[in-house]
């Protein structure tokens, strides 16, 4: 087949089925008699350039006939300056939205990035004073041990550290956490390079810690920085791994720089001994992967039978204190609920601002629809249905509110990826907070949602104005207006 041939099967695809061989019958036959007066001429090599050239109009001809699929699209640049104060003022309204929802997903939803989150579960020590209680360290060495509905327990304490940092001739600020040794093996993280391991010995040669990937790109990114000692609070350790971007340790609002031991917080950050053998100091909160195919009614019965033991074995420290279990989540269970009511409250807010925003679009649209009126009346004329003057018309309101929906998605999405990256610096004894607001996937899901119900919502009441009269009603607003 020759080449301006091959171009007028091609554009035959997008030609509708229905008009398909009319279309191709036309075209070949202008292709033959173009060939056909080609070939009487000699040197016909610049009539095939011609023929090529003539052949590519085929896909516009082919788009033109798929003109009533993006007649919405021809509209709208008719009325270029209406759409334009449509689609930005909802495109305003649906970047809060995202705002609100990016924020509200990343404190109460969003898991932290861990594999398999929903086999892990907080054990928390509950008390007369406190439902989501502590652990002591011999009281987590327990848990530890007697716990069979768990493959491992992990401990941590919501606390961090802004301390000093040196590396050769380097020097920063780093904020630092301390975790039990096994702490990134229970929660399932892969390390973005070497190995995620901690020292489980104070008396251990080489004191293992782990870096965030942020700051060692901080640092320079460089692919021998594993294994490389550093100096923290003037105490010589070793970079055994880095733990990759997606995880940002389990205190939201902040992102640890470093990871160390317990064992090793202790000559770093002045940890007292007492601590790991007094049961009266409640500082640290467990975390525990279920074993395959245990449920958490099954988890919480063996956590509340292991409370009754160690409750009588220790009476003195542990009496009246009992197991219980929560999904895994950045924001810890007794700060949740003041936490909902905040992020709830902003959510409110940018959804009110996203009605009085639909409210403004509804004006305009019904404007259009007002210009319109000739056009309804000749649908109308025509035989269209009610069902087929309404399509139309929201139609078009459901694409301004997608275009809305994609830009303010968009939007939001750099304001908050520039949010996330930027660490205010609060003083060199104050660790810099930092917040993960970027939108994920949910997110995106529920602003298509949002963009679909914005979309019909502002289209319905014009699209049932136009039509709600019929022909009878067009031709008697027509006569009450035009005689006057």
């Amino acid at each position: 087949m020759r080449l301006h041939r091959w171009i007028v099967a091609a554009a035959g695809r997008l030609v509708p089925k229905s008009l398909r061989a009319e279309w191709r019958a036309e075209w070949d036959a202008e292709l033959d008699d173009r060939e056909a007066r080609a070939s009487r001429w000699p040197g016909a090599r610049p009539r095939r350039f011609d023929l090529f050239r003539r052949s590519l109009g085929a896909f516009w001809d082919a788009l033109w006939l798929q003109s009533r699929r993006w007649y919405t699209l021809r509209l709208f640049v008719g009325h270029w300056r209406l759409a334009t104060a449509a689609v930005m003022s909802l495109t305003i309204a649906m970047a809060a939205t995202v705002i609100g929802l990016a924020a509200y997903n990343a404190v109460l939803v969003r898991p932290p990035g861990v594999s398999d989150p929903s086999s892990l579960q907080f054990i928390h020590v509950r008390t007369t004073a406190d439902p989501f209680g502590a652990a002591s360290f011999p009281e987590y060495q327990d848990y530890r041990t007697r716990l069979s509905a768990f493959s491992d327990v992990a401990a941590f304490p919501y606390a961090i550290s802004s301390i000093p940092f040196a590396m050769d001739s380097r020097r920063e600020q780093a904020v630092v956490t301390h975790v039990s040794a096994n702490f990134f093996q229970v929660l399932g993280i892969e390390p973005r390079l070497g190995r995620l391991a901690l020292s489980s010995s104070s008396a251990d040669t080489d004191q293992m810690v782990v870096v965030s990937e942020r700051f060692w790109r901080l640092l320079g990114a460089d692919p021998g920085f594993v294994g490389s000692r550093i100096r923290l609070n003037d105490q010589s350790l070793v970079v055994s791994g880095i733990v990759p971007s997606g995880f940002g340790g389990m205190t939201w609002g902040f992102s640890p720089d470093i990871w160390m031991s317990l064992e090793t917080a202790r000559p770093v950050l002045g940890v007292a001994a007492a601590e790991f053998t007094n049961r009266g100091r409640d500082w640290l909160h467990l975390v525990g992967r279920l074993r395959p195919g245990i449920t958490v009614t099954q988890a919480q019965t063996d956590a509340q039978l292991v409370a009754t033991t160690i409750e009588r074995d220790q009476p003195e420290a542990n009496r009246g204190r009992t197991a219980v279990l929560t999904p895994l989540s950045v924001t810890p269970p007794g700060d949740r609920p003041w936490a909902t009511k905040i992020f709830a409250s902003l959510l409110f807010v940018v959804l009110l601002t996203l009605v009085v925003a639909c409210a403004n679009v509804v004006n305009l649209l019904l404007g259009l629809a007002a210009s319109r009126r000739h056009e309804m009346l000749v649908r109308a004329a025509l035989g269209a249905s009610r069902l087929q003057l309404v399509g139309p018309l929201l139609r078009e309101s459901l694409s301004v509110g997608l275009l809305s929906g994609l830009l303010g998605y968009g939007l939001a999405a750099v304001v908050l990826t520039q949010l996330s990256a930027w660490r205010p610096a609060l003083g060199g004894f104050f660790p810099s907070p930092s917040f993960d607001l970027r939108p994920d996937l949910l997110v995106f899901v529920a602003t298509f949602g949002i963009a679909i119900v914005a979309g019909l919502g502002v289209g319905l009441a014009p699209a049932l104005r136009a039509a709600s009269d019929g022909l009878s009603g067009s031709l008697q607003r027509e006569s009450s207006t035009g005689g006057p």
